[in-house]
């Protein structure tokens, strides 16, 4: 019997099941997460809320209170006063920049990640790339402004200028994923086509391209929300209002309701500007976490 009691007081039926035991370190993080997500969602309600306030009921009521009248005036407002030739220039600026930054920066994962060369020089070719992500592009927008200004012909369109530097900015980040992503593909894939006679680049854009889309998504999605969102580098290069980009367009509002006294158009703007992040992030994060996570357990 107490063979039996000993045994029994060690069996999987008579512990506690790990996953309903007390954890104060997840407590704390899960805490923590709920109040910055409740924060961040009663910002944005409060932004919604003013954006459909009238300017004289903005002044007279208190900060807090709802609509009592909600209208989408000051939307149409914004986005007539200048905000839709924005969207399409920071949509202009924002997808060629992540179209060319993902094309070349896949381009130069794929042999880094499948190709042996000799002495390691992946790693070393890798080294290199990835030393762009240690220096701000903060410190190299003075000496790209001065060079642009001496070397580019004046009617060169700034637009294009964002482009080429939003796709050199991306490409050490992206090829550290797409090269995390590429090796985690067997590469039997690749003996098997070599077998049926196909050539390194049809084995590529055949077989290993298309099952590289979990990373593929991830910095495309990555790339596309951090350009639309990217303010400095077109503060410095755009001048023409015409040419002006979301983030550079809400200052600009700003800027006339600190002198009108007008307010709520610029939270119906803030709202047209976040909407199209929200909607991308939203629908497309499964896949975000998915290309992040590929190289985690096979490297």
């Amino acid at each position: 019997m107490a063979a039996m009691t000993s045994r029994d007081s060690y069996s999987p039926a008579g512990r506690t099941p790990r996953r309903v035991r007390f954890n104060a370190k997840f407590v704390a993080i899960y805490a923590s997460l709920s109040l910055v997500s409740v924060f961040t969602i009663f910002c944005l309600l409060w932004i919604l809320s003013v954006s459909l306030k009238g300017n004289q009921e903005f002044l007279m009521n208190p900060p807090w209170s709802l609509p009592e009248s909600p209208n989408l005036d000051n939307y149409v407002n914004a986005w007539n006063g200048g905000l839709a030739n924005m969207y399409a220039n920071s949509l202009f600026v924002a997808v060629l920049g992540t179209g060319f930054s993902v094309i070349l920066s896949t381009l130069a994962a794929y042999p880094l990640a499948r190709i042996p060369f000799r002495w390691n020089l992946n790693q070393l070719v890798l080294t290199i790339f990835l030393l762009g992500m240690m220096i701000p592009y903060i410190l190299t927008s003075i000496p790209l402004y001065f060079f642009l200004n001496k070397y580019t012909v004046g009617g060169v369109d700034p637009r294009i200028i964002l482009v080429v530097l939003y796709a050199v900015s991306g490409f050490p980040f992206n090829t550290f994923v797409m090269v995390t992503t590429f090796k985690t593909l067997p590469s039997e894939l690749e003996e098997a086509a070599a077998i049926d006679g196909a050539s390194p680049f049809t084995t590529f854009w055949r077989i290993m391209l298309p099952l590289s889309t979990p990373g593929l998504a991830t910095v495309t999605i990555i790339n596309f929300l951090s350009l639309w969102n990217e303010f400095y580098y077109g503060l410095i290069f755009i001048t023409d209002k015409t040419k002006y980009t979301v983030a550079l367009g809400l200052v600009m509002l700003d800027n006339k309701a600190l002198y009108a006294a007008k307010w709520p158009p610029v939270f119906a703007g803030a709202i047209l500007a976040i909407l199209p992040v929200l909607i991308v992030f939203a629908v497309l994060q499964d896949r975000v976490t998915k290309g992040l996570t590929a190289g985690a357990i096979k490297g």
